[in-house]
């Protein structure tokens, strides 16, 4: 058979169960899209500030005073709250509140838009029917690009049956649904489809070490940071796969490692009491005084506050606020601790050296770099150019931007946001994760150290809610790295018992399902109404709750 034929073969009728899966997972989010793509109430909220750039690029004068007013008369972006999808400057100037990767990411809809507008007869001012009804249907698509390269990343792992379950399990029987149907213009779908684009081509690029491979790897990582600058952590994906495929950087610090343990776990754990010290103490520490304990001196726009000064820069400030005093130690501590690990290495200056220049003249490592360094420095430059600053605090007030009151629970388990009681299936991923660390190590750190970085960030954010939406939607970005520990578990049940598994799968699944599809409102719910609601999808009458 000629190589083409085969090739055509491959493509359709390779891992035909978890592909014809993917396609029913498509077209149930296009049915669930449909009433606000056909309404054309899309471009709205946030994701007005995110889309914000394409008009202002492509469009003149979009940010003039009179023309946010002509916009926000017609197509009111943002009902019932003022303007804030930009921010007004002493220079007259009007400064994008957000990052600019989701503008990036909504550029083909954008430039198709454009010309159904203008050959359509439609107003070309970036807010019109085409715009809002194409970017809705490509959010929709997005996501299910993301599914699609989720299910090939599981296929590195799994047979076909297993890559299907999963795609079913994110597609349908998690959060997922709702943000990639009713909400798929926020970010939370696309930084998702970013992942899994991250991890299959960082495989591709250590399996193959081609050139472009990693420039594509660097390239999807800038993307993640400029979509949701929150979600940094995705450096480590690449960095550490690499690092666990490298044989050189194995053989040089793994036996350092090992015989350094109990000096490492030393250390580690004082760092580790003095970060929980620091959380335990931290609601004696008001969160502005942290946030500008951060910010000072750093060029950034804080949008109020600015008779604070420079005082918390000083050695008196930093001692008063324990919480941060601690988490300095806690860094300190565990630099000290990987010193003890990498101290041996120095001993031998020469190969050290040696090591350092083979990764600083190696091409792989720069190509990945330079598309991050370049985008980054873009969007500062933006800001430097306008603004006169290079960064711009996205937040008005500093209390709505951090604070070390995690609220795990709240965030997890309650019933008003509660990650788990609204997505429950990802309660076997914890177990997945212990069986990761057991059976692949490698593998294990790579999942666990975005994933952790990514959820205290989450968790540390002041304002607990996030806009609404179903669940904790901010975990939605990471289920590319939470279904590999997820599969893994389900993997070892299945080997042992399918019926029950199956059954637990199937009730996890259809109480998230339940909710996404049943118009659930974006704001909290009580106990009560969680339950009345949860009962009612399946025609239960309940009294006295």
């Amino acid at each position: 058979m000629p190589a083409p034929v085969r090739n055509f073969f491959e493509f359709f009728f390779k891992s035909v169960f978890s592909k014809s899966v993917l396609a029913l997972v498509f077209c149930a989010t296009v049915f669930l899209a449909r009433k606000p793509a056909i309404e054309a109430r899309v471009l709205t909220y946030d994701t007005c500030g995110y889309y914000m750039y394409l008009p202002t690029i492509f469009y003149d004068n979009i940010l003039d005073p009179q023309n946010i007013s002509q916009i926000r008369e017609e197509y009111n972006p943002s009902p019932g709250t003022p303007w804030e999808e930009t921010l007004p400057l002493d220079n007259g100037r009007q400064v994008m509140r957000y990052t600019a990767g989701m503008s990036i990411m909504y550029l083909p809809a954008f430039i198709v838009a454009h010309f159904w507008a203008k050959y359509g007869h439609y107003k070309v001012d970036g807010f019109s029917f085409p715009y809002q009804y194409l970017i809705s249907l490509w959010s929709v698509l997005i996501g299910c690009i993301g599914l699609n390269y989720m299910r090939k990343n599981l296929l590195l792992f799994f047979n076909d049956n297993i890559a299907a379950l999963g795609v079913l399990i994110i597609g349908l029987g998690t959060n997922f649904l709702f943000y990639s149907s009713s909400l798929a213009t926020m970010a939370h779908s696309y930084v998702f489809c970013l992942y899994a684009m991250l991890i299959w081509f960082t495989h591709k690029a250590s399996v193959d070490k081609e050139y472009r491979s990693w420039m594509i790897a660097g390239f999807i990582t800038a993307l993640i940071i400029l979509c949701r600058p929150m979600e940094a952590a995705c450096v480590f994906i690449p960095l550490l796969w690499v690092g666990t495929t490298n044989r050189q950087i194995r053989e040089k610090l793994l036996p350092h490692i090992n015989a350094q343990k109990k000096r490492l776990k030393l250390y580690m754990g004082w760092a580790f009491a003095f970060f929980i010290a620091a959380v335990l103490s931290a609601g004696i520490v008001h969160t502005d005084y942290v946030y500008f304990l951060l910010t000072c001196e750093a060029g950034i726009i804080t949008h109020g506050y600015p008779h604070y000064g420079n005082y918390f820069i000083t050695m008196r400030g930093l001692l008063l606020h324990l919480p941060v005093y601690n988490l300095a130690v806690a860094v300190i501590l565990g630099l000290i601790g990987m010193g003890y690990v990498v101290a041996p290495i120095t001993k031998q200056p020469g190969k050290v050296a040696e090591f350092a220049i083979s990764l600083v003249k190696n091409k792989r490592i720069i190509s990945f770099i330079m598309p991050i360094a370049v985008m980054l420095f873009l969007q500062l430059l933006y800001w430097k150019l306008v603004s006169g600053h290079w960064f711009v605090s996205l937040y008005r007030k500093p209390s709505d931007y951090f604070s070390l009151d995690l609220q795990i629970s709240y965030a997890l388990l309650s019933y008003q946001r509660g990650w788990l009681m609204y997505s429950p299936i990802f309660l076997l991923a914890f177990p997945g994760i212990y069986l990761l660390y057991k059976n692949y190590k490698p593998l294990f750190f790579v999942i666990l150290v975005p994933i952790s970085i990514q959820a205290f960030i989450t968790l540390a954010f002041q304002n607990k809610d996030f806009g609404g939406g179903i669940g904790h939607r901010n975990f939605v970005s990471v289920y590319a790295l939470w279904i590999i520990p997820l599969m893994v578990f389900i993997n070892y049940a299945l080997k042992r018992n399918k019926l029950v598994t199956y059954s637990v799968i199937a009730i996890l699944c259809w109480i998230s399902f339940s909710f996404n599809v049943s118009n659930t409102p974006q704001t909290p719910l009580s106990k009560s109404e969680y339950w009345e609601r949860f009962c009612k999808l399946r025609g239960v009458k309940i009294s006295g709750l």
